[in-house]
């Protein structure tokens, strides 16, 4: 009996979704309106778990270094949450397994490169933004991309490969419809990322060199999405002589737990399995990281990479970090070393901030500062701290929460 009214449930619910269909295609304002008050609800939804410092619920004294500080905030956050209308479909988005929150920390200095922005202006942007329903009749006319290309490369980091960084070009895709966006998924390097770090780079260098011949037009703009070891990759990058004529031209990077100061404040269960996984592998890429790679720390790859004008060639970047993840140490994702350590170690890495730091603020870089903490069930990875590092790729929730409500506005903006 059961089954016979599941059945007929079925039929009906089948009836009405192609009566539903037929209808959007011979009246498109239904479809168009139906859609936009869903997506419109939808990041209202998102939006209650996006805090900035100015925030009514961020008390001084502000310590984004504290894992239990921003844990009471990420409470406190949850609190203010409504469950969304049941009429819309909308999940619960933060009594999921999926359910994050996202703090912002602006630019620490003056630059001539803020975001004029307003948010009547994101919200009006928003608005207008293609809603997802669209996707599922194709006999609506989408508009029609036009202007200049936009070439964002993403990059994957150690034993990763070319769609660790999918949702982040499906979602940008969502929500720019109007741009005419070029993706390159770098896959020269999935293969084998425990080589040299020039090796690598030598190999993301030709990719792009031969992705840009191929293009019909050339790039206006240059953006890299970066996830771990392969931040590390695109600063590297940079100091080639063959990207000086795209240099001008870079726009955006977004650093996802880059261990730009190094791997050397790693917990002990992870420091050491990474040095059982150099070991085995005979890993150069991570004995550079660990800062092992010379007898001298200040001759080390990543204390040289850090006197380069590097990040300083970039107009917007976003350090993406959490506190959750253990793979990199927090300090080193955010650029911040904290002092803590007075060891001659320590001292080079104060060195190595200090440096990358300070030619940011004179080029008048925008540096933003992002730390996500993720609701994540309690397993070996989440004790690790490998969870936390995954869940930046692959959390779809946290990724659609993080480009329409943050990251979007850097590329409506010229």
């Amino acid at each position: 009996e059961c089954r016979i009214h599941l059945e007929a449930l079925s039929m009906q619910l089948q009836a009405t979704w192609e009566w539903f269909c037929r209808s959007a295609v011979v009246h498109p304002d239904m479809l168009t309106y139906l859609a936009s008050q869903s997506h419109s609800i939808r990041l209202q939804i998102l939006r209650k778990t996006f805090i900035c410092p100015c925030n009514k619920l961020i008390l001084q004294p502000v310590d984004y270094g504290n894992l239990q500080w921003v844990e009471n905030i990420a409470l406190g956050a949850k609190k203010l949450l409504n469950i969304p209308p049941p009429m819309y479909g909308l999940e619960n988005l933060e009594n999921s397994s999926n359910s994050c929150v996202i703090l912002v920390d602006p630019c620490p200095w003056e630059t001539r490169h803020q975001i004029a922005l307003s948010p009547e202006s994101i919200e009006t942007f928003q608005s207008k933004l293609t809603p997802y329903l669209l996707s599922s009749f194709p006999s609506v006319r989408r508009p029609r991309r036009s202007g200049s290309t936009h070439l964002i490369v993403c990059v994957h980091g150690l034993q990763g490969n070319q769609f660790d960084l999918r949702l982040y070009r499906s979602f940008l895709e969502l929500a720019l419809p109007y741009q005419r966006l070029e993706f390159l998924m770098a896959q020269s390097n999935q293969s084998d990322t425990f080589v040299d770090f020039n090796i690598m780079t030598d190999r993301l260098e030709e990719e792009i060199q031969e992705k840009i011949r191929v293009m019909s037009t050339l790039p206006t703009r240059v953006s890299f999405l970066a996830h771990s070891l392969g931040s590390i990759l695109v600063r590297s990058l940079v100091t080639r002589p063959s990207m000086a004529n795209l240099i001008p031209k870079f726009h955006l990077l977004l650093s996802i737990c880059g261990p730009h100061l190094g791997t050397q404040h790693q917990t002990g269960v992870v420091s050491a399995g990474m040095w059982f996984v150099r070991k085995w592998y005979h890993s150069q890429s991570l004995l550079q990281l660990s800062l092992k790679d010379s007898p001298t720390p200040r001759d080390c790859f990543l204390y040289h990479l850090s006197e380069a004008q590097t990040l300083d060639c970039f107009k917007h970047v976003v350090l993406l970090t959490s506190l959750q993840d253990r793979y990199v140490p927090h300090q080193s994702a955010r650029l911040c070393p904290g002092g803590e350590d007075t060891s001659q170690m320590g001292k080079v890495i104060e060195e190595m901030a200090s440096n990358i730091l300070n030619s940011m603020e004179q080029s008048g870089t925008n540096l933003v500062r992002v730390i996500v903490h993720h609701s994540l069930p309690t397993s070996t990875d989440s004790v690790i701290g490998r969870a936390a590092h995954v869940a930046m790729l692959d959390n779809e929730l946290f990724v659609e929460k993080f480009i329409l409500c943050h990251l979007v506005q850097y590329f409506i903006n010229t």
